[in-house]
């Protein structure tokens, strides 16, 4: 039986970074040139006329109230649950969803479904289209958005991506504040005020997201499948070296790998985590929190040891080590971290079992199952509140630090959610909008 590490980072620095929300080389930017021929936004529906009222945290919903939105607002199957905003199409900011074609960037009001105003991004754009990011600058908020641009394609020339359209918009009017236009391809895997971060074969890079001026360019990263959540840009570097292990009595050979934490500020190496593991996957299930997967090792233990563990993004030290047992692989944990101070883990789309831990001391403050209190399944966690389902019992918002009941009847359980609506997956994978009433 395969073995399986799971590890999930914490950042030292909780910016904000994506739903509410770092030496010159090859990719370089060119001139503030604009990624397609027009610039301006056009603005095709006005936002809500009533004030939205918001509630941090919202634990109530309107159920009577649901407005379905339209098909390219998505949350992808296996992303609906603990991790709620890691496939997302879009991101989501007091109440307006920001989603990008790759031809264009559009805003849509979550009251009624509406766009609110669209801006180009790129002529020829490649199919895959990295989610915009929110990102809270000092007396402003914009949406940042990339795409990889295609050229050639006509006569017997094949069609290949070659550079990257990058744009910064107002997120209430969508005008440009910036745009670039990066000589190589390259994806948008994370933004805060700090640093817009792309990735492309091993290469890393950010961009100022005030400017779009470049901070810094590490072409020889080696980085596998990077990501950008807050304090780090964590990823995956295989070594030439083997080791030679017994597994069922049969030595085989595999690579060594390791866990690399980047500085969003220079690109500098913050540390480095060695597993006897050929394959580690990161990703994001939150700011500053990043789920690492390892097949037969453990970050932390003898090789083949499973482990599920929460280390500091900014010095890859473990914090928490979460408890495994013979009915729960690695694989079936699932974490979401409240946008404040816990970190809240479950068996994935089930109602086994809930932990929370508090991100900075890495104590566990509740758990799920108790004699008296049945577990639930988690749908999202924010800014202090826990949003799930008990088995047959309905949607139920519980306390983050204390695991109490905080509402028992709040209409329902959202995937993603902030301070002014609530979005529910509902059939054929259409999302459906609740707003919040308290």
């Amino acid at each position: 039986m395969t073995a399986l590490a799971t590890a999930v980072l914490i950042g030292g620095a909780l910016t904000a970074c994506g739903g509410d929300n770092g030496s010159e080389g090859g990719g370089r930017a060119g001139s503030q040139a604009s990624p397609s021929a027009s610039t301006s936004p056009s603005a095709s529906a006005s936002p809500s006329a009533a004030p939205r009222k918001s509630y941090d945290p919202p634990v109530r919903f309107d159920a009577e109230k649901e407005t379905r939105l339209p098909d390219a607002l998505k949350v992808s199957p296996e992303d609906v649950g603990q991790t709620r905003f890691s496939r997302a199409s879009f991101a989501l900011h007091k109440g307006i969803a920001y989603a990008s074609d790759g031809n264009k960037v559009s805003a849509y009001d979550t009251a009624n479904g509406e766009v609110v105003w669209t801006a180009p991004l790129s002529d020829r754009p490649v199919p895959e289209v990295p989610v915009p990011v929110v990102v809270q600058l000092p007396g402003r908020t914009v949406v940042i958005a990339a795409v990889g641009t295609v050229t050639g394609g006509t006569g017997t020339s094949k069609a290949s991506a070659s550079s990257t359209a990058v744009v910064a918009l107002d997120a209430r009017s969508g005008s440009k504040q910036w745009s670039e236009v990066i000589d190589t391809p390259g994806k948008l895997i994370g933004a805060d005020g700090g640093a817009a971060v792309f990735s492309e074969g091993g290469a890393v890079w950010a961009l100022d997201p005030a400017t779009g001026k470049r901070l810094w360019d590490k072409q020889d990263a080696g980085l596998i499948d990077p990501v950008y959540s807050g304090g780090a840009v964590v990823g995956v570097v295989k070594n030439s070296e083997e080791f030679t292990v017994e597994h069922h009595d049969q030595p085989f050979k595999a690579e060594f790998t390791k866990l690399v934490g980047l500085s969003p500020e220079d690109g500098g190496k913050l540390w480095e985590q060695y597993a006897r593991s050929n394959t580690l996957k990161a990703r994001s299930v939150g700011t500053g929190v990043v789920q690492v997967e390892a097949t037969y090792s453990s970050l932390f233990g003898d090789f083949g040891d499973d482990s599920v563990d929460v280390i500091d993004v900014r010095t890859g030290k473990p914090r928490v080590h979460l408890p495994l047992d013979a009915s729960t692989g690695t694989d079936d944990w699932a974490c979401s971290f409240d946008e404040r101070s816990v970190v809240v883990c479950g068996i994935a789309y089930t109602y086994k079992r809930v932990l929370a831990y508090d991100v900075a001391s890495g104590k566990q403050l509740w758990s799920l199952p108790t004699a008296d209190r049945t577990s639930l399944e988690v749908t999202a966690a924010w800014h202090g509140a826990v949003y799930g389902e008990v088995e047959g019992g309905g949607p139920v918002v519980l306390d983050a630090r204390t695991g109490a009941d905080r509402e028992v009847k709040p209409g329902v359980a959202p995937a993603v959610v902030d301070g002014t609506v609530g979005l529910v997956k509902g059939n054929m994978g259409s999302l459906e909008a609740y707003p919040a009433v308290g």
